[in-house]
């Protein structure tokens, strides 16, 4: 899983930021401490605009 997102963002599933990681198994673990919540994961993708990149945020799912 680490390898496909280069940063995680975590949420307690009710709109409350949990912050920033860098590890999916940093994610996992706060997420385990909080009891629950959604972990998203950030990747690049070409944008439709002259070849530029956009960062897209994708949930995953546990």
């Amino acid at each position: 899983m680490d390898t496909l997102y280069e940063e995680y963002y975590l949420t307690d599933g009710f709109g409350k930021s949990l912050g920033y990681y860098n590890t999916y198994d940093e994610a996992v673990n706060i997420l385990n401490v909080n009891g629950s919540g959604r972990i998203y994961g950030a990747h690049w993708m070409p944008s439709k605009i002259m070849g530029l990149l956009c960062r897209v945020w994708s949930e995953i799912k546990m």
